[in-house]
């Protein structure tokens, strides 16, 4: 027979069955990382690093930018093999901004008109992260204030919501796009997500417009899950397994917004948005870092999550305390890339085989690193916690759910 392929370990996994060894998945890479993994510093992989190749791509002309994004897709399979993963990311983050105007140096393009609203962006590898600078002519910095908070601004947004979510017709017909990449890829469970209904940490807005309005929030994430649960059936119609969605909700401490606040604004949109997601053959998996114990209870158990992406460890996010809570929900991560960034190689190699043990003795869980393997991380600290999590991973499994 042929060997167990990525997709049937994962789904074997999702579902509490016995598997060949515990799957691996690694959130996200700096190019650092990449470069380390894969022996060349021109992988199209990492974040930022990745946004100022494709920024050169673009300046260069139309054939490099095309060529740029078909190694995007090449270097996520490369770096998906290399690192043993059993489920694959065809595309990390990229530059949205269009071409530059004008390339000024290395580490710097300017975008935009210079004598009106330009602004350049300079790069800077060694932490691999951009500053943005806006003309001084600039009318306005690009990155405009909040509006002001108002109960009639955001009612008129609320309604104009509930229409188009009212207007929407459910896609009946298969994601053709997404149906190819899967169909590319029949080895691997393919990532890709339709989205959800969150208050993320970013907008001071929302959090306090939540707080004074409840009940029109509750509406906005309402009309919102209503219109991404018309394009869900689209997804499960092109074959994909999982709809993998989500957003930053929660800090260490936990969620900037309370259970009982989660319990009256989120939940029921989110809800509604996990039952499509069943309904149309797929299993949903929430995506967030941050200490959410204090909504544990009300996203896996009410709201029906079969998955969770980045469970931190760092932000007390136990994996045996979780799969005991929630036999059956998978979690995926664990392994704290401050460890990497920080410790030693031995303490690389405890910190993966605490995660492996979980894994082993327990199952419903798909090991890797839940955060960034940050810029300046020792090269022998990846390769060992690569070289651990492959060894770790072909245990023999006892006690499976």
């Amino acid at each position: 027979g042929h060997g167990v392929t990525s997709r049937e370990r994962m789904l074997a996994t999702i579902r509490g069955r016995p598997v060949d060894k515990v799957p691996v998945y690694h959130l996200q890479f700096s190019g650092h990382a990449c470069s380390v993994i894969l022996g060349r510093d021109d992988v199209c992989v990492g974040g930022a690093h990745n946004q100022w190749m494709e920024m050169n791509a673009l300046w260069a002309d139309a054939d490099s930018h095309a060529e740029h994004n078909a190694r995007c897709e090449a270097d996520a399979v490369a770096i998906t093999e290399a690192c043993g993963m059993d489920l694959l990311r065809l595309g990390y983050w990229r530059w949205g901004g269009g071409r530059p105007a004008k390339k000024m140096d290395d580490w710097t393009f300017l975008f935009g008109d210079p004598r009106g609203d330009g602004y350049t962006m300079t790069y800077h590898p060694d932490v691999e992260l951009f500053t943005r600078t806006d003309s001084p002519k600039a009318a306005k910095p690009q990155a405009a204030p909040e509006p002001d908070l108002s109960e009639e601004a955001l009612l008129a947004e609320v309604e104009a919501l509930e229409q188009q979510a009212a207007g929407c017709e459910v896609q009946t017909d298969a994601d053709e796009g997404l149906r190819s990449r899967i169909e590319k890829y029949p080895q691997y469970l393919v990532r890709h997500g339709g989205g959800t209904v969150c208050i993320g940490l970013g907008s001071t807005q929302q959090l306090m417009g939540v707080a004074l309005w409840p009940d029109a929030y509750a509406r906005r994430m309402m009309a919102r899950a209503k219109i991404l649960a018309a394009h869900v059936p689209a997804m499960g119609l092109a074959g994909l397994d999982v709809n993998i969605s989500g957003g930053d909700f929660c800090s260490a401490q936990g969620p900037g917004i309370s259970p009982d606040t989660f319990a009256r604004v989120i939940s029921p949109a989110l809800k509604l948005l996990v039952d499509a997601t069943h309904d149309a053959g797929m299993y949903y998996f929430y995506t967030s870092d941050g200490n959410f114990w204090p909504v544990a209870d009300e996203m896996l158990n009410v709201d029906g999550i079969d998955g969770w992406m980045e469970t931190d460890r760092s932000a007390g996010m136990d994996l045996r305390r979780l799969r005991e809570a929630y036999p059956n929900v998978t979690f995926v991560g664990n392994i704290q890339t401050q460890v990497l960034h920080q410790g030693t190689a031995d303490d690389v190699i405890r910190e993966v085989n605490e995660c492996m043990e979980v894994a082993h003795e327990l199952g419903g869980v798909v090991v890797g690193t839940s955060n960034l393997i940050m810029p300046g991380t020792p090269p022998e600290n990846i390769l060992a916690m690569l070289r651990a999590t492959l060894r770790a991973a072909g245990m023999v499994l006892e006690g499976l759910r």
